[in-house]
């Protein structure tokens, strides 16, 4: 298993916004395309991707009803983000969901 840091800094509502909506919309921009070029070739949509798409959004409403609640104040936000890796030699086919 590998682990690195992906996030670990303070910042203004505003860069919290940017890079936090930044990740999250280039997930949901992942899984759309996803569902998308699975349904060219299946005729029907990702089960997994229509699921997190779904799960993304609401955690960008959340995060965005978060934010909205501090944005006249100076408050900083403490973000921090570790990306665990492990790798597996199990083939992963059309159907295992990936994320």
């Amino acid at each position: 298993m590998h682990q690195f840091k992906l996030i670990d800094s303070s910042y203004t509502v505003s860069e919290a916004r940017e890079i936090l909506l930044a990740i999250i919309n280039s997930k949901i921009q992942f899984h759309q395309l996803k569902t998308f070029s699975h349904d060219i070739r299946f005729g029907r949509p990702d089960e997994h991707s229509e699921k997190r798409i779904k799960e993304l959004e609401e955690t960008r409403r959340e995060i965005t009803n978060l934010l909205q609640e501090h944005e006249k104040s100076d408050a900083k936000f403490e973000v921090q983000s570790m990306l665990t890796l492990q790798i597996s030699t199990t083939k992963i086919n059309e159907y295992q969901p990936a994320d």
